[in-house]
């Protein structure tokens, strides 16, 4: 063992902290699965579906909003009351854990991040897949409705609206 000041040992601040932590985990995993439901919902052009899962998502981003700031705070209390340090980051945490409970708080941070980079990757996907559609839609509009520059002209004049172009033309 290094000669490193070890952090908050065998104390209830540390024992919550973990607690936190698998909470965190829990709320990341299920955030997860209700995201990919979503792009389930996004594929399937199930809106309603796709409204309620944004719903739940909303409640799970606060649960894991309260969560961090849980996390955040519990490490403020660990550092000020080792060294008076104004923060620090669950890394730096567990840097200065003992060798032997180094594993297993490296598990926790690992998962998390994992569990994070997930969700980052299937956000990223469900935006790409939105933005599909959305070009797709605008498509089909550009190509019914011609492209008006307004309502009113330069002279002030209303702009007679535009026909919509004929798809087929059946003028034999």
């Amino acid at each position: 063992m290094t000669n490193k000041q070890t952090i908050c040992n065998d104390s209830p601040c540390k024992d919550k902290l973990y607690q936190v932590l698998l909470e965190e985990i829990s709320a990341y995993q299920y955030l997860a699965e209700t995201i990919k439901q979503k792009q389930d919902a996004i594929i399937r052009n199930q809106l309603e579906e796709l409204e309620n899962l944004t719903g739940v998502e909303r409640l799970l981003v606060r649960k894991v909003e309260n969560l961090v700031q849980a996390r955040q705070q519990y490490l403020h209390k660990i550092a000020q009351s080792t060294d008076g340090s104004v923060s620090l980051l669950l890394s730096q945490y567990i840097e200065q854990l003992n060798d032997g409970e180094k594993p297993r708080w490296r598990s926790i941070e690992q998962r998390i991040r994992r569990y994070v980079e997930r969700i980052r990757r299937i956000n990223l996907e469900n935006q790409q897949l939105i933005r599909a559609s959305l070009n797709y839609i605008n498509g089909l509009v550009e190509m019914l409705y011609p492209h008006q520059e307004g309502v009113y002209n330069a002279l002030g004049e209303e702009n007679a609206p535009a026909a919509a172009k004929p798809i087929l033309n059946v003028n034999v």
